[in-house]
């Protein structure tokens, strides 16, 4: 009995631990808004799921950076990380990319610089909206 809750209690524990992951920025992920004087930035990062009708879906990030810096400066430079790309993801289903995301630990969005060093960015994840139209209201 002992031996059997010591191996629940280890899977259990095994299970609920969440990883951290960095998702590279490329073409498919662009900024949807910003407050540069707060210095909050929202991300989208758009994936197209050719298994469901070409559907759309956008994963969206907010990412806060003290506002008295500029975005490319409020990153924290780190060694090359082990990251996800876009097009990576675009080889998952809808629904393990948003448990990838929602499930994580920690998300941090990085970006290329020189000489196999980049700059991360903490975010935070904050859902997915699928087939979004944005449009824009005609003044009369």
């Amino acid at each position: 009995m002992k031996i059997l809750l010591l191996t629940l209690l280890i899977s259990i524990s095994a299970f609920s631990q969440k990883q951290k992951f960095y998702l590279l920025i490329d073409d498919a992920i662009t900024i949807a808004n910003k407050n540069e004087a707060v210095g909050a930035y929202e991300f989208r990062l758009a994936v197209t799921h050719h298994n469901t009708k070409n559907d759309i879906d956008y994963y969206n990030f907010i990412v806060n950076i003290d506002a008295n810096k500029a975005f490319e400066n409020g990153g924290v430079e780190i060694p090359e990380p082990k990251f996800i790309t876009s097009d990576e993801l675009k080889k998952m289903y809808a629904c393990d990319i948003h448990d990838l995301m929602s499930q994580a630990s920690e998300v941090y969005l990085v970006k290329r610089k020189e000489n196999k060093k980049y700059d991360a960015w903490m975010a935070q994840y904050f859902g997915t909206v699928r087939n979004l139209v944005v449009t824009r209201l005609r003044k009369n």
